[in-house]
């Protein structure tokens, strides 16, 4: 898992949801339901390649975990996914 570019280098500005979840110390399964959720954003915390998977922000998913999100006060609007209507999250337990 690559979560720097190189020795020292600076770090890789997306992540694969395995190489997220790693950094923010979940698993890939709770993330995918993080998301799925509308907890993170499509646009502000993560963007879909045509042909890849979710490649996650690292700025974004760093402001999110440190409770600074400043990129929701912008233009993202955060409703949760239409694809699972019935997905219930327990938040609180973050």
């Amino acid at each position: 898992m690559r979560l720097f570019a190189d020795k020292g280098g600076p770090a890789l500005p997306f992540l694969t949801i395995t190489e997220a979840a790693a950094l923010a110390r979940l698993s890939p399964k709770r993330l995918g339901a993080l998301t799925r959720a509308g907890v993170l954003v499509e646009g502000v915390h993560y963007t879909r390649p045509r042909g890849l998977r979710p490649r996650f922000k690292r700025d974004a998913l760093v402001a999110w975990l440190d409770g600074r999100d400043d990129a929701m006060e912008g233009n993202a609007s955060p409703t949760p996914s239409t694809k699972h209507p019935r997905c219930k999250l327990d938040l609180s337990l973050l």
